[in-house]
């Protein structure tokens, strides 16, 4: 295709994104074969000049391609905090308690019964010394007058407990334990208000990033204390500065059911609308273009503040170097659709060489298929119909530029949100204004101009009413799509043949393409065949809760607790059944061909079957059976727990599980309890 033949990078990022990719998936470390192919590079490339042009070419590109490849592996070994000669968690036992001095590097946010900060490790006690440690660490601490009063760039004495962060308990559970560790966080803490104290001395933080933080606070709490409702304000935070923690989570499913939650995270969107803003107010400026460098430069430093207060967020990085490059592509070059494409790829290589974990954050990745999508597909969708009417014209424009948006991403969103907004392009055309507005009024709150708070207020009701319009399954939006790594595979190609197909306008791409959808459609069916014919009973794990679920060729019983807990612990599983029936009821005796399993939660609901061929209890909510109930289960051959029981009542069950000579199995330890029912 001319298109990508005529964009170097995209041949450069290649190797270099499979690198890094491999490094972080399956561990591999290879920084002195990285060496070894530096060396090789000037090698090949003397000889490709020396023997004649195309006889070592193909030597030289796949040393340079191999170069690529390793410089990723080697940088995910570098940024890693467990590579690091002093990092913290090399000098840790299990269950111990260290004495360590660490500073806020962040800014704390206060939770119902914690106040969460994020610490830097400066110095680690061992025996009657302080070591130099290095690493970051989350720190819970538990509310007190003391707590309350924690802020950013204060060095801390403390003297607690690091944990390992758990993997998920559930089978296909959002994993949080990889989240944080791919942010270089690979332990958390709770502190009582006894356990700390705030020692003086010179703040340690970086000169520029303490300053960003100051900025962010003043911001938060200008916001905070001017006519704002929550709501209003916890929007206008998140728009302002990234700070999304205040959000009511009804209002974020709100909009992620109508395609509009990218306006309540920073990223792109925002940097852009601030780039137009700036861009006009120095139109009004110099109307002639004549202080082109000028301008350039100020927008540069006003766009590189905003990432700082922003807490350089991968999206709104992406964004604002792309920003730069356009810029400096528009003052001494012709700036072509090739050429923005290559300058989106040149931005990848920069952000993955300073973090390459950037690959993992789900943000980045949106926004650079999102940007791609508009850099690509949305010029080809505004040319099928060219409007007269300036009105029609912005309505069309905003359709095209959310269908190619959401087109470029739809693998993604399908895949990590497992749901599909069916009005995005309706909701679109009024958030993005609405938000651009509210983005402006929040600046002037900022200067103590309340009118513009009250504004605000009624902007943002306005705004929840119509996103509240479309908050309807089935009618507003798609939800429970069941999405693998397989189908995002399939989109993706399908997506690109497609394309190829109309940009070439080939029949044979065309034909492929088709092939491509049927064998897509024949997998998946395929999948959906075998998934039904299993019958599956599983325990899940929930802290002081309980959820179980039967399921056989067609419907699911479950019975759960409606928390957030089953959204991000249950709800993941009953997805993979592939659209099956839900039916939320009690039960305590399930039955297959080998299993006989009996729930135990209610000393009063006893059950009235047969004990004789029972092989499985589940006990929940602190059930204990006494011996003599016990030996009325002849064929018992496990005991489960769930996590519902506290860990008296687990450690009771364990007893009698030795004592009966059965199999014991606790779900706060293993994870979910799962059983086949042929």
């Amino acid at each position: 295709m001319k298109l990508f033949s005529s964009i170097p990078f995209f041949r450069i990022i290649i190797p270099f994104l499979l690198g890094i990719l491999t490094a972080i998936n399956f561990n591999w470390r290879v920084t002195d074969w990285f060496y070894l192919f530096l060396l090789l590079i000037p090698l090949t490339f003397f000889n490709f000049y020396k023997a004649g042009y195309r006889r070592y070419k193909w030597l030289f590109m796949i040393s340079a391609d191999i170069f690529l490849f390793l410089f990723g592996i080697s940088l995910v070994h570098l940024k890693e905090a467990q590579s690091q000669k002093n990092y913290f968690g090399k000098s840790l036992f299990k269950d111990s308690t260290y004495t360590f001095i660490g500073v806020i590097s962040n800014l704390p946010i206060e939770k119902e019964k914690f106040v969460k900060c994020e610490l830097s490790l400066n110095s680690l006690k061992k025996d009657t010394n302080y070591i130099s440690v290095s690493g970051t660490t989350i720190a819970y601490f538990k509310k007190s007058i003391h707590s309350k009063k924690l802020e950013a760039g204060q060095i801390l004495l403390i003297h607690s407990r690091f944990l390992e962060i758990d993997p998920p308990k559930n089978p296909l559970e959002f994993n949080y334990n990889k989240y944080l560790q791919h942010k270089q966080i690979n332990h958390s803490l709770f502190v009582d208000s006894i356990s700390f104290q705030v020692l003086e001395g010179v703040n340690p933080l970086n000169v520029v990033w303490y300053f960003g933080l100051q900025c962010k606070k003043f911001v938060l709490t200008h916001l905070k204390n001017s006519s704002l409702s929550q709501q209003s304000y916890a929007i206008c935070a998140a728009l302002l500065t990234g700070y999304d923690d205040e959000i009511d989570k009804t209002v974020m499913d709100a909009f992620a059911h109508s395609g509009t939650l990218h306006v309540l995270s920073v990223s792109g969107l925002h940097t852009g609308l601030i780039y137009l803003v700036l861009n006009f107010l120095f139109d009004l400026i110099d109307k002639k273009r004549r202080y082109k460098l000028s301008r350039f430069l100020i927008i540069t430093f006003l766009l590189w503040f905003f990432a700082l207060l922003t807490g350089f967020s991968a999206p709104v990085l992406r964004a604002v170097i792309m920003f730069n490059l356009l810029g400096a592509g528009n003052l001494f070059f012709r700036n072509q659709l090739k050429n923005q494409i290559n300058i989106l790829f040149v931005s990848a290589f920069i952000l993955l060489s300073f973090n390459p974990f950037f690959i993992t954050d789900i943000g980045f990745l949106l926004s650079y298929f999102a940007l791609f999508g508009l850099m690509y597909f949305q010029p080809k969708l505004t040319a099928i119909w060219q409007p007269k009417n300036k009105i029609i014209y912005y309505f069309w424009q905003s359709v095209c530029i959310s269908f190619a948006a959401t087109l470029s991403t739809l693998p993604l969103t399908l895949f990590y949100f497992k749901q599909f907004p069916i009005w995005f392009f309706v909701c679109n055309i009024v958030v993005v204004p609405a938000t651009f507005l509210l983005l402006i009024l929040a600046v002037f709150i900022l200067f103590k101009l309340n009118v513009f708070a009250i504004i605000s207020n009624y902007l943002v009701s306005a705004l929840s009413y119509v996103i509240l319009l479309f908050n309807h399954e089935h009618t507003g939006y798609i939800d429970n799509i069941h999405f693998t790594h397989i189908d995002v595979l399939f989109l993706i190609c399908l997506i690109i043949l497609l394309s190829v197909a109309l940009e070439l306008r080939s029949y044979k791409y065309l034909k492929i393409s088709l092939v491509l959808l049927i064998t897509w459609q024949c997998n998946s069916m395929y999948a959906s065949f075998l998934s039904k014919q299993k019958s599956l009973l599983t325990v899940y794990h929930l802290k002081n809760q309980t959820a179980i679920s039967v399921k056989n060729k067609t419907q699911v019983n479950i019975q759960y607790p409606d928390t957030s807990g089953f959204n991000y612990s249950v709800k993941p599983h009953l997805i993979s059944f592939n659209y099956p029936v839900l039916k939320n009821q009690r039960f305590n005796y399930v039955v297959g061909e080998t299993a006989f399993v009996l729930i135990l939660k209610d000393r009063s609901l006893w059950p009235e079957q047969d004990l004789k061929q029972v092989n499985t209890l589940v006990l929940c909510s602190n059930f204990i059976p006494t011996e003599k109930e016990l030996s009325s289960f002849p064929n018992l051959q496990r005991i489960v727990v769930d996590g519902s029981n506290r860990s008296s009542t687990a450690n009771a069950a364990e007893k009698l599980s030795r004592k009966f000579g059965v199999d014991f199995y606790n779900t706060k330890l293993k994870g979910a309890y799962l059983l086949s029912l042929p």
